[in-house]
């Protein structure tokens, strides 16, 4: 009588728990899938979402389970790749820290795959529900650095930072920021580009992520530049901020500062250009021609790493000169957002010319009177003032 009870009852739960397993949503594969998990599956964390999860049904996490997310991932179906994901939020936290594992060890295999455009596509989506996931931010900066803006790289690291909450993490944020200085610095040394490497050090001070040494290395290349006068103040105030304890780095500040004394100072050049601004609340307008046809109105602004044209204005540029290179994410105000990049043959404003410009393109509402945001791209191969007295944008490049 036993046996037989104890075989009923068992046979109750073997029904209900494949009841549950066939209302699971995300269509079973193999077992047999070749696909492995990354080692790091036994040292992930658990990402704060910062959401609730979808009521689903509960039920133990199948062995396969983590094979099956990661061919999902393999097969580039990122949307159920997510909902598979959302289903383990159910489940026991070490189920949700193995498929996270798996996330990061595929996003980690195409870091270096610029022109795989499935990382932009996961990582917006991955980013779209899970916003403050750490990891992931840092691999997007590290994907921006390798395959397409220093300082859109640098952007999503301050993001992260002000996602970092965890210990260890704030941490984590910092070495990658290092690592980005450094990387950067080597890349753009190398070919003697100092007016973008110039550009990305004040683009470290305007997203708050400037360390001494990045500090230090700005003011060596104003005097580099010419500007020797923004130089000496630089040295000044690190040389004020510094408490001794470091005799090499005190050092270093006392003999920089006696080179940039010594220089004569270059910061009182005549302005080689104005352009008339047009004010627009807070924002200022100035007008810009893109490859010597289309003439488009543009908000200045030192916080976009891009040149930004919104997609309506995109579509009404009449000029032949746009080639198409690829996706990017942005960060924008309204939070991370995909963009398409173009190459423009050139563009003008007042009486300066550049050429080979990389112009991004989103979808942003505009008014009539402007198409887009004359980010540092430009900006930061000038000394640039906005006299705000008489509506005008000076301009002198840099040397």
């Amino acid at each position: 009588m036993c046996l037989l009870v104890t075989g009923l009852m068992l046979g109750w739960w073997l029904h209900g728990f494949t009841d549950k397993a066939q209302s699971f949503p995300v269509q079973s594969l193999s077992d047999t899938a070749p696909p492995s998990i990354s080692a790091r599956a036994e040292q992930s964390t658990i990402i704060d979402s910062g959401m609730s999860p979808s009521v689903l049904p509960e039920m133990p996490m199948r062995p396969s389970a983590a094979r099956e997310f990661e061919q999902l991932l393999q097969q580039g179906d990122y949307e159920q790749s997510i909902a598979y994901y959302d289903a383990t939020l159910a489940f026991e936290e070490q189920h949700q820290a193995v498929l996270k594992a798996v996330l990061e060890n595929y996003l980690s295999g195409r870091v270096q795959a610029c022109d795989d455009e499935s990382f932009v596509d996961l990582v917006d989506r991955w980013l779209g529900a899970y916003y403050a996931d750490i990891e992931v931010l840092l691999l997007l900066a590290e994907y921006q650095s390798n395959c397409s803006s220093a300082e859109e790289a640098a952007r999503t690291l301050q993001i992260a930072s002000t996602y970092a909450l965890r210990p260890g993490q704030r941490d984590k944020v910092s070495a990658a920021v290092s690592r980005l200085i450094l990387a950067t610095q080597q890349r753009l040394s190398g070919k003697q580009q100092w007016v973008d490497l110039l550009g990305f050090y004040e683009y470290l001070d305007v997203v708050d992520l400037e360390t001494q040494v990045s500090q230090l290395q700005r003011a060596v290349l104003y005097a580099r530049t010419g500007e020797v006068e923004r130089s000496r103040k630089l040295l000044l105030a690190l040389q004020e901020m510094d408490d001794g304890l470091d005799s090499g780095w005190t050092a270093t500040l006392k003999r920089q500062l006696a080179r940039a004394v010594s220089e004569p100072a270059m910061d009182d050049q005549a302005v080689q250009d104005e352009v008339g601004l047009t004010r627009r609340g807070n924002h200022y307008l100035v007008p810009a021609l893109l490859n010597g046809v289309d003439r488009i109105a543009l908000i200045i602004d030192t916080g976009a790493s891009m040149t930004t044209l919104s997609s309506d204005s995109f579509r009404r540029i009449r000029s032949a000169g746009m080639r198409y290179l690829g996706t990017q994410l942005f960060n924008t105000p309204n939070g991370m957002t995909q963009g398409k990049v173009y190459r423009a043959e050139s563009i003008q404003v007042g009486e300066q010319f550049l050429h080979d410009l990389h112009i991004a393109v989103l979808d942003f509402e505009t008014s009539a009177a402007f198409d887009g945001l004359l980010g540092m791209n430009v900006l930061r191969n000038y000394r640039f003032n906005i006299d705000q007295d008489r509506y005008v944008l000076q301009l002198a490049p840099r040397g």
